[in-house]
């Protein structure tokens, strides 16, 4: 039987191993400043699918809730909130698509996650897209920076966004054959 204070001694250390490994970084972040609109946003639950790819302040058709009247009783915030939240779904949805078609080739021994920080200009293209946490394997940091940028410019914004800079970050996961 193992004394009290081995078996301290091992969680310890195990501790300390697990937060090496997985690259635990505590440090606090600051926001960007200046004229641009930070949205803190966690994108690995996927959002419903609905059809409001291209929507536009003016296409409250082709808006989702818009045939049955709910659109006509919502507040303009909460109908950019809607189709920003919609937006950034069909962006992390694309993503997903675009992750394993890396030249990396071999995904299956790919087990981590990525957080890709990016911005979202009003054309839809993405730029300053780096890592802001690694997932401790540079190719799977490599395979989901690349996936990030692919999916760029590939879902058009919608004019109801606004034209300035989108900031967010999306959590690129892998589990290959899990």
């Amino acid at each position: 039987m193992m004394s009290k204070g081995v078996w301290t001694a091992c969680l310890a250390a195990s501790l300390v191993i697990h937060i090496a490994i997985l690259g635990a970084d505590f440090r606090h972040r600051t926001a960007h400043t200046g004229k641009v609109i930070a949205i803190p946003m966690n994108l690995s639950v996927p959002v419903a699918d609905t059809p409001a790819a291209g929507m536009s302040l003016h296409a409250a058709a082709s808006e989702p809730g818009a045939e049955n009247g709910e659109g006509d009783h919502e507040s303009p915030e909460a109908r950019r909130k809607r189709i920003l939240t919609h937006y950034l779904g069909q962006i992390r949805r694309e993503v997903e698509r675009m992750k394993f078609q890396s030249a990396q080739g071999d995904f299956r021994r790919m087990i981590g996650n990525a957080r890709i920080a990016l911005a979202i200009r009003a054309d839809g293209s993405f730029c300053d897209v780096h890592l802001a946490r690694s997932s401790g394997d540079t190719r799977l940091d490599d395979t989901a920076l690349a996936a990030v940028c692919s999916a760029s410019a590939r879902i058009p914004r919608p004019v109801a966004t606004g034209t300035s800079e989108l900031h967010t970050s999306i959590t690129v996961k892998y589990q290959y054959g899990l």
